[in-house]
């Protein structure tokens, strides 16, 4: 069994101003920068989306608590590039998460793109806290399952991770 050497490592409070560092702080990265073109969009495109979900979802009150601290990595093992992204969220929302990912995770191709087609087109309503789109394009740009987890923690909270795969 082969390691995962990691890249890009960052847990703690996640607001846009970090976001962007780390962003900025990828490109710079030699094992980022030897990717070859395409492989290097999907990643930096991934750790967007990833991130930019933690930064819409995160609880303003666990912003001071390093246990509830949103993470992300960056890594690469063999011939793939390894995300992993978490961030707590509660109890309440595990159903409904779970739910998206495991119908995106039993759907083929031609159905992904036709389900992002769909999200494209459509109207945001007004209590929609997104558009939903971040799940299907990383389904569809991986080109691989998305592997999810829940872990409990405290006050009605659970750690959600989820592992992006991508083949280089």
């Amino acid at each position: 069994m082969s390691e995962t050497r990691i890249f890009l490592d960052y847990r703690g409070p996640l607001d846009f101003a970090v976001t962007d560092s780390l962003l900025d702080k990828l490109k710079k990265i030699r094992e980022y920068k030897d990717l070859n073109k395409t492989t290097g969009k999907r990643v930096y495109s991934m750790v967007v989306e990833c991130l930019e979900n933690i930064c819409k979802h995160v609880d303003l009150n666990l912003l001071n608590n390093p246990v509830m601290y949103s993470h992300i990595s960056v890594g690469k093992e063999n011939n793939k590039i390894i995300i992993k992204a978490g961030n707590p969220v509660t109890k309440d929302a595990k159903d409904n998460i779970a739910s998206r990912l495991d119908h995106l995770n039993n759907s083929d191709e031609t159905t992904l793109k036709a389900l992002y087609e769909n999200k494209i087109m459509s109207d945001l309503q007004i209590d929609d806290i997104c558009a939903g789109l971040g799940f299907i394009y990383i389904a569809l740009k991986s080109g691989n399952k998305i592997i999810y987890s829940f872990s409990p923690l405290n006050n009605g909270y659970l750690y959600f991770e989820l592992q992006i795969t991508l083949n280089t």
